[in-house]
């Protein structure tokens, strides 16, 4: 298997997990690339339903979730342009890490709410993922390094 194709393998992996779990009055809701489920009581919201049907007058921390899914879409198609030799690593490392500070960012907004805690799993998994694949051309981004990292 190719690394480009591991790389998208483990992109898939970490499209199922829960990027975020937000526990209130000990009833969990787990946030997924696709929407959240409230485990008391049992329900399935898609992102699509929480955008445009349940965030009007929220508190703007909220989109940070959905940012952040996007982020990590566009993170997925640049990684699949390496399919055909035309990745940049350092493109689709930044869209990772952004993708990772969104997530953060959401969970530290429910931190902020009396008896609601939050842990920012997605942020742990995506900021791994670009210490293993992606550290070396992440690093040259960092530093203002020139040329191709590959």
């Amino acid at each position: 298997m190719t690394a480009t194709r591991h790389r998208l393998l483990v992109f898939a992996g970490l499209a199922v997990l829960p990027w975020t779990v937000v526990v209130t009055g000990g009833a969990p809701t787990l946030f997924f690339t696709v929407g959240f489920l409230n485990l008391d009581p049992f329900a399935l919201t898609t992102i699509t339903d929480y955008y445009f049907a349940f965030t009007e007058g929220l508190p703007g921390f909220l989109n940070a979730y959905g940012i952040g899914v996007g982020l990590f879409v566009l993170a997925v198609g640049s990684a699949a342009t390496g399919l055909f030799g035309r990745e940049d690593e350092r493109v689709t490392a930044a869209l990772l890490v952004l993708a990772g500070i969104s997530q953060a960012t959401f969970a530290l907004g429910f931190l902020r709410r009396p008896g609601v805690v939050a842990f920012p799993v997605g942020t742990v998994f995506l900021w791994g993922a670009v210490w293993w694949y992606y550290w070396p051309p992440f690093r040259a981004l960092l530093t203002g390094a020139g040329g191709d990292p590959s």
